[in-house]
């Protein structure tokens, strides 16, 4: 990454001497810098949904929703709008403009992935700033954007998808006539992915069951590891032939990951995995656990380092990381293929957290889930007396998502921010003339207000349009809020 600064951005410059980009000094079309994306208006964009809370803290937000205002300096503006935007503390000079002429500026095409995640509060939020967004580029373009919204575990889409976008939900692929079959997916009865174990603990409190579990696995990890000659005929592997072969399949099946349902659980998971299990592992000749958590609280950087580690592992075994401890932050988007032996440190709260958190194990190589449940839950009890039946109709048992974009108190929160949006991103550019000074400082603003080029009724109408509160009963409180 290095600084151009005629340009001023930040470019990535591919090492490789083969890079297709290479006649033009390695320098990739990638922008990762907030303002360069709106400047640049990438063809793809990848962020996360909380970007769009920004549009009521800035106007550069608006160029891919208008198609009379291009990107901004250096790139391009109608000479006929730069002496518009002279005053604005956020532009560059009006002579670093280029007149251009853009078709379609508005997104075609918007990808939201993990759907289910959307939901509570998060969900309730962003869907009042995406049927905003939406009656805003309708106003300015009469086009909407198409939405594919991807998940693995949904139940009752239709109803978060119509909270979410104010649209019709349409299913892909639709089930097939028989369970486990469809036009687009099969199911191969003789190729196991993954063997879920039920485990309820007898004169072992909860977490000695979990650390005798672990001390188990890794003492014949170790054990394998010290005859692979031997190890291949007693398993009857035939796909393996020396003990190379063996040994590099083996580190696939190394690393103990155990899934907690609290922080507070995994405080005390380490301690015994630092402590009572090491301990047992020395004291009858095997090696030390390096041992790393994975929780909300740990920085993106270190989960990263983590992830690596295990992908890579290092050549002395007795320095590689075989342990892992992590809550629902390792349910989404960790694909390791060295991921192959899970513990649940008891019964997660839903169906789809279990779904997807299982499933991080057995992606690439044949995996095993053990389910430690809790003694004294009775959940966990009844889920361990059907065990069995309850994987049978695993798929069926998700819960709906929870999502109410109609919750009491949530205009409260976006109501300030889709204003200001509005303000920056519509009013913004039309309500100057010649005199031009931004409407995010407020002496502008309260000008127009008075002197009723900007009129109250014309805002609580268009806010109404953006809660979608005409089109359903439980808006008419909504309405009340906005109004006054």
């Amino acid at each position: 990454m290095a600084l151009d600064e005629q340009t001023t951005r930040l470019i990535h410059r591919c090492t490789n001497q083969h890079c297709p980009e290479a006649a033009n000094g390695g320098i990739l079309p990638i922008y990762i810098v907030d303002n360069e994306i709106y400047r640049y208006l990438p063809t793809v964009i990848a962020g996360t949904i909380d970007k769009v809370t920004a549009s009521w803290l800035r106007t550069e937000i608006q160029p891919p929703l208008r198609s009379r205002h291009s990107p901004l300096p250096p790139a391009r503006l109608p000479e006929s709008e730069q002496n518009a935007l002279k005053n604005m503390a956020v532009m560059l000079k009006p002579n670093t403009f280029i007149p251009v002429t853009l078709k379609d500026p508005s997104p075609t095409l918007q990808i939201q992935d993990e759907l289910h995640l959307l939901r509570e509060e998060l969900g309730a939020f962003d869907g009042h700033y995406e049927t905003f967004m939406d009656t805003y580029q309708v106003k300015q373009q009469q086009v909407r954007t198409k939405i594919i919204a991807a998940t693995a575990t949904i139940e009752e889409y239709e109803n978060q998808v119509r909270h979410l976008y104010d649209r019709q939900a349409r299913r892909f692929p639709v089930p097939g006539p028989e369970l486990g079959e469809s036009f687009y997916a099969t199911t191969l009865t003789d190729d196991t992915r993954r063997l879920f174990v039920g485990i309820m603990p007898h004169n072992y409190t909860h977490i000695n069951a979990v650390i005798r579990l672990a001390e188990l696995f890794h003492r014949e990890v170790e054990d394998l590891r010290r005859d692979p000659s031997g190890a291949i005929p007693r398993l009857g592997l035939t796909a393996v032939s020396t003990p190379d072969e063996f040994l590099a399949m083996l580190s696939y099946y190394e690393v103990f990951v155990t899934y907690l349902l609290s922080k507070r659980e995994g405080d005390r998971l380490n301690q015994s995995i630092e402590g009572q299990l090491n301990q047992e592992l020395t004291d009858n000749g095997y090696s030390d656990l390096v041992n790393k958590s994975i929780i909300g609280e740990t920085p993106f950087s270190e989960v990263r380092s983590i992830l690596d580690e295990l992908e890579s592992p290092t050549p002395d075994f007795s320095s590689r990381l075989r342990s892992v401890t992590a809550t629902s932050t390792i349910s989404h988007g960790v694909d390791v293929e060295r991921i192959n032996y899970m513990c649940f440190f008891g019964m997660p709260r839903q169906t789809a957290e279990y779904i997807q958190t299982s499933s991080r194990a057995g992606r690439d190589h044949p995996g095993i889930v053990l389910l430690c449940f809790n003694p004294a839950r009775e959940r966990d009890q009844s889920h361990y007396h059907y065990f069995a039946k309850y994987h049978e109709y695993l798929d069926r048992l998700v819960e709906p998502v929870p999502i109410n974009r109609w919750s009491k108190f949530s205009i409260r929160r976006t109501l300030p921010g889709l204003f200001m949006a509005m303000l920056l991103n519509d009013y913004n550019l039309t309500m100057g003339g010649s005199g031009y000074e931004s409407l995010y400082f407020g002496r502008k603003a309260r000008q127009l207000i008075e002197s009723q080029q900007i009129q109250p009724d014309e805002v609580a109408s268009y806010l109404q349009k953006a809660y979608r509160t005409g089109q359903y009963d439980a808006g008419q409180e909504f309405d009340q809020v906005i109004t006054e």
